[in-house]
């Protein structure tokens, strides 16, 4: 699954925020994947950016929320494409698809 995590920290814990950052190249767990990270350009304090990941383990969130822990500030959402979200938007609405399904894939 496809995951935007929006950060948000100050400038008097830019450097801890670097060095976690550097260390998670290693850190990471295998079935995290780094698709983009981006910065916030025109503000001073607080800075922000949003991180875009994909994993299928719940975990790597928790394990990202961990590690960074009283640096930054995460805010984790799913996310997809603006195309899929579209098109899932549109079958939902002319009822081809159902709004939810049971643990065995039913429909409900």
């Amino acid at each position: 699954m496809l995951f935007l995590a929006f950060y948000e920290t100050s400038l008097a814990k830019m450097e801890a925020v670097i060095a976690k950052r550097l260390d998670w190249d290693v850190a990471a767990p295998p079935s995290f994947k780094l698709v983009a990270e981006y910065v916030q350009h025109g503000s001073s304090d607080p800075i922000r950016g949003v991180i875009v990941f994909e994993t299928d383990d719940a975990g790597d969130i928790s394990t990202l929320i961990l590690y960074y822990g009283e640096t930054v500030k995460l805010d984790v959402r799913v996310a997809s494409d603006v195309r899929t979200a579209i098109a899932r938007t549109r079958a939902l609405v002319e009822g081809s698809e159902p709004l939810a399904r049971d643990e065995d894939g039913r429909s409900i």
